[in-house]
């Protein structure tokens, strides 16, 4: 059975052009248009890895973190971010984000940290 993967972004672009690229790589994907919306679809499914933008509107990356964790304390998160600071850097770092990936995206990188992030949950 293929891994399911939680992807939330409020970029439209993004969200579609990760998510077709993640289904052609064989994952199951299930799109989030925000925060909120993230945290419906945690509330009624369950993932083997979240990949989340960090800035939205409504809740943000370390809220769907935040609440993930608390659901799935194992769930390997990883998140995107088009604002290169140190800020959110170290503070995904102290939370356990396994990753941070600045936009735009270069897919291969993308795809060998999902796939480095499912392999330590095996």
């Amino acid at each position: 059975m293929a891994e399911r993967i939680l992807l939330v972004d409020d970029d439209p672009l993004s969200l579609r052009s990760i998510s077709l690229f993640l289904g052609e790589e064989g994952y199951q994907v299930q799109e989030a248009h925000d925060g909120m919306e993230a945290l419906d679809c945690l509330k009624n499914d369950s993932f083997d890895l979240i990949l989340s933008d960090i800035f939205m509107p409504r809740c943000n990356g370390f809220g769907v973190l935040e609440e993930a964790k608390k659901m799935s304390p194992h769930i390997p998160v990883i998140f995107i971010t088009a604002y290169p600071t140190s800020d959110p850097r170290t503070k995904a770092s102290s939370l356990g984000v396994e990753a941070l990936i600045l936009k735009p995206l270069l897919f291969e990188d993308l795809l060998e940290k999902i796939q480095r992030a499912l392999k330590r949950e095996e």
